[in-house]
């Protein structure tokens, strides 16, 4: 079995799972957030695909370092070219 960890951030699987990661936590910031009045439950949404703030949180964070760990390998093959 191979381990994600293991390889690299250059593998093609590993580039898979992270873009599949990071549009999962698009997905999840662009849904609506849980209302906090009974009035403003009126929309056209389904309230299950309504995510609490936490989980947006969680989702920006993990969006961000998936962004900051490509942004530092791609530094760090641009540094090797010279």
């Amino acid at each position: 079995m191979i381990s994600v960890c293991s390889l690299s951030i250059g593998d093609p699987l590993v580039i898979l799972i992270l873009t599949i990661l990071g549009a999962l936590c698009a997905i999840i910031l662009i849904l609506p957030t849980i209302p906090d009045s009974e009035n403003s439950l009126q929309t056209r949404i389904p309230t299950y695909l309504h995510i609490t703030t936490n989980s947006k949180v969680i989702a920006s964070y993990v969006l961000g370092r998936r962004s900051f760990s490509f942004e530092r390998e791609k530094r760090k093959f641009y540094f090797l070219d010279f």
